[in-house]
């Protein structure tokens, strides 16, 4: 993804702004950058092609009540970061909700602004490729972690709920994955597809048996 540019007028307006001695809410309120955000928002957008950087669910909308301008690093603890372009993403509302202020680097302070992805614990939308950590076979359905458990994958999958689009959709008896999985190999019957398929399903037997 490529980040936002800033330009000098929004460097000097940032400078300024972090200067004020107030809350990094109340930072992030001041009305000297909201055309800034707009703008910022609506590169994400465009760069993550209307997909929350979370959930991957696609929204096909630029209203700015449909997306969140996302603080990876939450602005509460690295505020002098808040703007930072390669600090933000845009996420879906309820991603944005889970996730809240949630340390999710590996340390809790930083001389310099960490721009390895081994420094965050949960998939960076900037520094990872999402199809490294987690499987969404269908977004907005199922996930699945890749790699060992308390990994990346597995993390974001924790930190931002994603799980709760298995819970909300009454689907706690019965197995998603598998579902989404036959239904991709029956919609795409490519060779790849149906061996993955059929591995979900013996894998699914070895599990039951």
């Amino acid at each position: 993804m490529t980040p936002f540019v800033l330009n000098e007028d929004d460097e000097a307006l940032i400078t300024g702004v972090l200067r004020k001695n107030v809350s990094p809410n109340e930072k992030w309120a001041d009305p000297a950058v909201t055309e800034l955000k707009a703008r910022m928002k609506k590169h994400y957008i465009e760069q993550q092609e209307y997909c929350c950087a979370y959930c991957k669910v696609h929204k096909p909308s630029l209203h700015g009540g449909d997306w969140d301008l996302e603080h990876i690093m939450h602005k509460k603890n690295f505020d002098k970061w808040m703007f930072h372009p390669e600090n933000l993403c845009v996420s879906c509302k309820e991603c944005n909700g889970y996730k809240g202020s949630k340390l999710i680097t590996k340390a809790d302070s930083y001389s310099k602004f960490p721009t390895q992805a081994s420094s965050y614990t949960i998939i960076h939308a900037h520094y990872d490729r999402y199809e490294d950590h987690i499987i969404a076979f269908v977004p907005g359905l199922t996930y699945r972690h890749k790699g060992e458990k308390h990994g990346k994958g597995w993390k974001t999958i924790e930190v931002c709920g994603l799980l709760r689009y298995h819970e909300e959709g009454g689907r706690t008896q019965v197995d998603p994955i598998t579902q989404a999985v036959l239904l991709m190999a029956a919609n795409d019957q490519t060779p790849n597809n149906i061996k993955l398929a059929i591995q979900v399903l013996k894998d699914k037997l070895n599990a039951l048996s």
